[in-house]
């Protein structure tokens, strides 16, 4: 039997979504992410940029990068996420406007 890639990775994803409420930390950052896209103007439904996300483990191109994410926790990307930084609030360029020093501009 002929199992695709694409449907493995769906299942994969169902099944860390299903997890949701199951376990503190995922939930967590289930939720927060869904939050973060919806504050973005984007959808609250996070199924469909993970599945997109998780097409990046068939790719041989990446497949060294992913291979050192094998070791991190979530609790690394949370904080990884707070270095990197950012503004807090909605994208100001969801609009097509662009952000330089903390001034939003409209071109």
């Amino acid at each position: 039997m002929e199992i695709k890639a694409q449907d493995l990775l769906e299942e994969a994803t169902a099944k860390l979504i299903s997890q949701a409420g199951k376990d503190k930390e995922l939930t967590s950052v289930l939720i927060n992410f869904s939050f973060e896209k919806s504050a973005n103007d984007k959808s609250w439904d996070i199924e469909y940029d993970l599945n997109n996300i998780s097409k990046l483990l068939l790719n041989e191109n990446h497949f060294e990068q992913i291979n050192e994410l094998h070791e991190k926790s979530l609790v690394d990307f949370e904080n990884l996420k707070k270095e990197i930084g950012g503004q807090d609030g909605p994208e100001p360029t969801r609009f097509g406007d662009w952000e330089k020093k903390g001034i939003t501009s409209d071109f």
